[in-house]
């Protein structure tokens, strides 16, 4: 780590921490610092305060993870970036820390000699506008959004656009030199991309390789950098807002999620086709999906659009199987950590229990029958599966039940926000009545 940055002549390293929301924290050191030596040897704590719960601050200390390091291309002086985990004052895992759940995760299904490795490949979904206004008051709301290119008076054009999507020449497509931009910068910070496309009036998709599951929730995290940093240099905003425009298509994480064993796929049998593991897995999937849509769902804006369905699907162009549940599997705006914790341990929870598939598609269609609903159908009601159906998620303490209730004690927080806000529409539809 020494030779990394005296050969890339650093003069900063930045140490960053992921909250329970999926926010990024960060504290930044001299890299000639007297005590540079020791901090990365963990033997120096790197102090720093931390907005708990988004209220009051609270003082952590942050565990460099070195084989995280990365060169911020976007620093004027020259900064290597360093993931950390958390601990609390005194010397225990900081409660709000969700990559520490993850690597929890990771060593409980080591713990069960199901799997020695999970992969997960992800495709991100986004909306790059050229700006954003945004506002609320007792006395005031609004939103205003400038799409890329759109005469916000020519719904034709919208549509036309909307129609040609990622089948568009990059003569018509004026976000292209921008995701180009996106993906070399990717590699750049250690990120192994695919590819990219337009979806639509200002939305884009890039898609990833695979990787471990605890780095690909990494490089979600250090996409997100990479996006906003590169759509600022543009003179552009971004956002992953599931449905940050009416009507449009949800900005979507679509994860294809794999498990393996002495370097074999165990989501295939020996003659190619699906195993029994992987159907587990699923089972497992479909069996907790609504306590999943918690953290895969995780905003009331999330719910804005219910036309999404509970369903898999395999699909093995990438010895993957991508198990889509509600649709879409998640909001781009999901944290990694705990939305990618979440569906490994419900497909875990799967195969020890041996959860067929058809069993657990049996289950819903009688709660169905009994007019329940076998998606969420809001945040309210994802939190409420989530503190009837979190048992999965406490094997091998991956989540602490702390955890999980500070967790939807903060979310319902959000719903009250809401709730308690004066809408527009209502002054459309009741003002002059």
């Amino acid at each position: 780590m020494l030779n990394l940055i005296k050969q890339n002549s650093v003069k900063f390293i930045n140490f960053r921490f992921t909250d329970m929301f999926g926010s990024w924290y960060h504290k930044t050191y001299k890299a000639d610092s007297s005590k540079i030596e020791l901090i990365l040897a963990n033997e120096i704590p790197i102090e720093s305060s931390f907005a708990a719960g988004r209220n009051a601050y609270e003082n952590i200390i942050l565990l460099p993870d070195l084989t995280t390091a990365f060169l911020d291309p976007f620093c004027a002086q020259a900064t290597l970036v360093i993931l950390c985990d958390a601990m609390d004052k005194d010397g225990k895992e900081y409660k709000y820390d969700s990559r520490s759940i993850a690597k929890r995760a990771h060593k409980y299904m080591l713990s069960t000699s199901i799997a020695d490795q999970a992969r997960f490949n992800s495709e991100m979904q986004f909306h790059i506008f050229d700006d954003v206004k945004y506002h609320t008051s007792k006395c005031s709301s609004y939103f205003k959004l400038d799409l890329i290119g759109e005469n916000n008076s020519n719904k034709k054009q919208y549509d036309e656009i909307n129609e040609l999507k990622d089948t568009m020449t990059h003569s018509n497509d004026q976000l292209h030199d921008i995701r180009s931009e996106i993906l070399e910068m990717m590699s750049e910070v250690g990120i192994k991309p695919l590819s990219h496309y337009l979806q639509g009036v200002s939305k884009c998709g890039v898609e990833f390789e695979c990787e471990e599951f605890l780095r690909s929730a990494d490089n979600i995290q250090k996409f997100k950098y990479v996006v906003r940093n590169v759509a600022n240099s543009y003179g552009k905003t971004t956002t992953f807002m599931p449905f940050p425009i009416k009507g449009c298509e949800r900005n979507s994480m679509r994860c294809s999620q794999s498990l393996w064993k002495n370097n074999e796929n165990l989501f295939f049998n020996q003659n190619g086709k699906t195993s029994e593991t992987c159907l587990y897995y699923i089972g497992g999937i479909i069996k907790h999906g609504q306590a999943i849509n918690a953290f895969a769902h995780p905003t009331t804006n999330s719910y804005a659009d219910h036309s999404y369905s509970g369903y898999f699907f395999a699909d093995f162009t990438q010895a993957t199987t991508k198990i889509p549940h509600n649709g879409k599997v998640c909001d781009a705006i999901a944290n990694p950590y705990l939305c990618f914790t979440a569906q490994l341990m419900a497909g875990l929870d799967g195969i020890k229990n041996k959860i067929h598939p058809d069993e657990a598609l049996d289950e819903q269609s009688e709660s169905e029958s009994m007019g329940l609903s076998t998606v969420a159908q809001s945040l309210q009601s994802a939190l409420d599966a989530l503190n009837h159906d979190k048992e999965f998620l406490l094997q091998g303490n991956a989540f602490t039940e702390e955890q999980i209730n500070e967790y939807i004690i903060a979310k319902k927080g959000e719903i009250k926000d809401k709730e308690l806000a004066i809408h527009p529409v209502e002054f459309a539809n009741y003002y002059n009545l």
